[in-house]
């Protein structure tokens, strides 16, 4: 039995059929992981080739930001005038002309940096670079054809240290002559001071003696000077009784003369070529402005500079206070409260206008005496400054028509042509109108020279009845010239009526401070001529018993200064043995009149209540005012 079961135990481990599924089992096993195995080696091949990839990306990628790096280091030497970016045979220059080529295109006039091309990820930091490079353009030129800069900033340095070296040097010889002049200067300085002691010993003694022949003659001088006020005071009186008998003379002749051209005197013989009649007869309201009175009604504006070498001057309206190129204004020195005061002094023109201040030119200058200087005078700016009747800043402008409605009646020769045909007077006619205009007066109607027709009405703003000559020399004539004149006869009827100013074309003019435009090389003068008085009060001869003319007439004229307790002073001596003061201690000023009266040598004034004595000092060139309270010494305006 124990046989029989050995034998069958060998029999089972031997079974082909065990052996067969251990096999496939050790197969399947093997199988399984040798697919594993060679599943893993191709996905760590996968996996490296995507390292691969972006290994390269990365390093394409910091290939660039080098070459971009590299650009600027390249840009930047070159600007410096490095050799080795600058030599055609290097390396550095091959790779800086290919890196610059991929980020600017240089091939036109100007530099023209490429969007979007290789080194377009590094556009944030692109701006500075691009500044750099036109910067560098800018200072020192790009020459295209070589591929270089035509100098660098190495050059640039080394032209302003050679500019520097030369200016120090320039510089150390005018110090050097700076010092010799220094040095004669107080050399001379010396010499100067010794003579000018020597003089001045010599003038007091002079003076001393001149003083001491003067006290002899003290009382016969007196005498002398007041027969000289008392024949003064005559010949004022005398002038003013001539003038006013003048002035009713030739209303006089006018009137005689405008009948006679009228028909109004019997017998009365008209000549063709007489000249023109006025139409403007003798009226209560009629301006007559040939003597050069103040008539105006306020000061328009003022003067702030005067360039008396280009005979220009700025005022202080402009185009928003109305101002146009071709207005013109009259100049009058200001007086008290801003009114005008002393002689007509000329005429401006205004030839730009902003919005608020305009520039004019000077277009006449008269001396004090009324007489014109002609602007072609080889010494214009020394008359504008020194001459008699100088001209300031400060000084008041005058255009009595400026904003003003007016009427035009008559023959308006304008240009200073004959105008006999009724197309050459409408032509006048209109020449005036546009003056008018530019002027800034608006002219509510006139009467057509052509047909005698009147164009537009008088309204209530019509203030001027402006006035030229009669048609056909006052002769009845065609039936053109009937009417013409007949229109102008009702137009000034109705002017007389309703009260307006009647005033000639020419004296018109001058109000608005207009002259015809002449040349540089003209020297005709203009036929207006201004007489005495002018603006301001007058200075007469006719003095108070108190104050004698030679007293007076060291003083005449406007003096001002600093108080010596703080606070200004400021005197004007009028010729009526008067002065103004206008004291200014606070913030608002007093001003009022005092006269003047004699005490010994010296003369008195009453000034904010307080007695005061007034005394020349300095050789006349300055005046101490002297009182409780109140001392200063004054100089003349």
């Amino acid at each position: 039995m124990a046989r029989k079961r050995a034998s069958r135990s060998r029999g089972d481990s031997s079974n082909p059929n065990k052996v067969l599924i251990v096999f496939l089992v050790l197969f399947i096993l093997t199988t399984l992981g040798l697919g594993g195995w060679i599943y893993s080696m191709f996905a760590d091949r996968h996996r490296g080739q995507q390292l691969k990839e972006e290994a390269q990306k990365i390093l394409g990628e910091a290939k660039t930001r080098e070459e971009w790096a590299m650009l600027q280091v390249y840009e930047m030497r070159a600007q410096g005038g490095d050799a080795a970016v600058l030599d055609e045979k290097s390396t550095d220059f091959d790779q800086w002309k290919t890196f610059r080529a991929a980020a600017i295109d240089s091939s036109g006039a100007e530099l023209k940096f490429i969007d979007n091309g290789k080194y377009k990820a590094f556009d944030k930091d692109r701006k500075p670079f691009e500044e750099a490079v036109k910067t560098g353009a800018s200072d020192l030129g790009w020459n295209q054809a070589g591929h270089r800069y035509v100098k660098s900033y190495r050059d640039l340095v080394n032209e302003l240290r050679a500019a520097l070296k030369k200016a120090q040097d320039q510089h150390y010889a005018v110090l050097l002559e700076k010092t010799a002049l220094e040095t004669k200067y107080n050399s001379m300085a010396a010499v100067a001071k010794t003579e000018r002691d020597k003089a001045f010993t010599e003038i007091k003694t002079g003076n001393e003696a001149t003083l001491a022949a003067a006290k002899a003659r003290t009382k016969e001088m007196t005498d002398a000077l007041n027969r000289n006020a008392t024949l003064q005071g005559q010949i004022t009186k005398t002038n003013e009784e001539f003038t006013a008998y003048r002035t009713r003379q030739e209303a006089k002749i006018r009137e005689l003369e405008e009948k006679i051209a009228l028909g109004g005197l019997a017998g009365g013989e008209k000549d063709p070529k007489a000249p023109r009649p006025s139409i403007a007869q003798p009226h209560a309201l009629v301006l007559d402005i040939s003597r050069g009175k103040p008539l105006w009604d306020r000061a328009r504006g003022k003067l702030l500079t005067i360039d008396d070498v280009a005979r220009r001057v700025t005022i202080d309206l402009g185009a928003e206070d109305g101002v146009r190129p071709h207005m013109t204004f009259n100049v009058f020195a200001a007086g008290w409260g801003d009114r005008p005061e002393g002689p007509f002094k000329g005429t401006v023109e205004v030839v730009r206008a902003d919005p608020k201040t305009s520039l004019a030119k000077i277009t006449s200058v008269y001396d004090a005496q009324g007489t014109e200087i002609s602007l072609n005078d080889p010494s214009p700016a020394k008359i504008l400054r020194e001459g008699s009747n100088a001209w300031k800043t400060g000084d008041l402008l005058f255009n009595l028509g400026w904003g003003t409605h007016v009427a035009v009646a008559g023959v308006i020769e304008w240009t200073g042509r004959r105008a006999d045909s009724p197309a050459a007077q409408a032509e006048e006619m209109n020449t005036y109108l546009r003056l008018l205009g530019d002027q800034g007066i608006k002219v509510d109607t006139h009467v057509d020279p052509r047909d005698g027709q009147r164009k537009g009405n008088l309204t209530a703003r019509t203030a001027y009845l402006i006035v030229g000559h009669l048609a056909g020399n006052g002769q009845s004539g065609d039936v053109r010239t009937k009417a013409v004149n007949d229109g102008l006869a009702a137009l000034r009827k109705e002017a007389a009526e309703r009260g307006m100013f009647i005033i000639s074309a020419d004296n018109f003019a001058n109000v608005l401070g207009y002259r015809p435009p002449r040349s540089r090389t003209d020297t005709e003068l203009s036929a207006f001529r201004p007489g005495m008085p002018a603006g301001g009060a007058i200075l007469s001869a006719r003095l108070g018993d108190d104050v004698s003319a030679a007293a007076l007439a060291e003083l005449t004229g406007k003096w001002s200064g600093k108080l010596s307790g703080g606070g200004t002073l400021r005197l004007s001596f009028k010729g009526d043995g008067g002065c103004v003061w206008e004291l200014q201690r606070g913030v608002e000023p007093k001003r009022n009149y005092t006269p003047l009266t004699s005490a010994g040598n010296q003369l008195t004034a009453v000034i904010d209540n307080t007695p005061v004595t007034l005394r020349l000092v300095d050789a006349g060139r300055g005046l101490h005012v002297a009182g409780t309270g109140l001392e200063a010494t004054l100089r003349k305006e």
